[in-house]
């Protein structure tokens, strides 16, 4: 049985939301974006030549915040292995274009560099890369 969010090729869907890099920067408020918000921060990143995306242009990297709930769903599913797929993430701009569905830019990605709480054994990183 097909799960619904999957595509012929097996790649699952995620979606996620722009971080204001002036407002949601610092450790602090990190830590406030995932203690209160449950969204656990980002970087999306790499090189995409088919949008016109070159890695070594500094405008390429995009600060992502993804609800905890999207992360811990994919997480119980493929557990650890969650960095070896493939999704297709939607980075919507605020709120109300996620829940129009409207908008939104899809880019293919592999999870990397996802960091675990040593203690608490939660997320405290999940990072990107164009695939």
């Amino acid at each position: 049985q097909k799960e619904a969010n999957a595509s012929p090729l097996n790649i699952r869907k995620m979606h996620c939301y722009l971080r204001d890099t002036v407002e949601e920067e610092g450790s602090r408020r990190s830590d406030w974006l995932r203690e209160v918000n449950l969204e656990i921060p980002g970087l999306l990143y790499g090189s995409d030549p088919t949008i016109g995306i070159n890695s070594e242009d500094d405008s390429s990297k995009i600060y992502v915040k993804t609800p905890w709930n999207v992360l811990e769903r994919e997480t119980d599913i493929h557990h650890r292995a969650f960095e070896s797929r493939v999704y297709d993430l939607t980075v919507y701009e605020d709120y109300e274009q996620a829940e129009e569905g409207t908008g939104g830019t899809v880019h293919r990605v592999v999870p990397t560099s996802v960091r675990w709480h040593p203690v608490k054994n939660k997320l405290f990183c999940a990072n990107y890369l164009r695939y």
